[in-house]
């Protein structure tokens, strides 16, 4: 599943601000959030997996998916790549 840069920005707020509010920092509670923003939006899960995975390894295929990689670079790190990640997307789009 791919993700076009738009859909990025429009999706990795929502993410962001999801993740933002977890107190608990586990594959469980990560997925569940981010599965949960997914079905208020009335779109497949990978829509917003796929732009976070993004955000986090700046790499469009990795070995791990978006929540592992979360998990494994813990709460701070992954805020602060996404917000990093939408900045240069607003950046990008002017």
């Amino acid at each position: 599943m791919k993700c076009d840069p738009d859909a990025a920005l429009e999706l990795l707020p929502v993410a962001l601000a999801a993740l933002e509010g977890l107190d608990d920092w586990g594959h469980d509670p990560i997925y569940g959030i981010l599965s949960e923003k997914a079905a208020e939006l009335e779109i497949k899960n990978g829509r917003i997996m796929w732009p976070v995975r993004v955000a986090l390894t700046a790499r469009p295929v990795t070995p791990g998916g978006a929540i592992e990689i979360a998990e494994i670079l813990g709460k701070e790190e992954t805020l602060k790549r996404i917000k990093s990640a939408i900045s240069q997307l607003e950046a990008a789009n002017g």
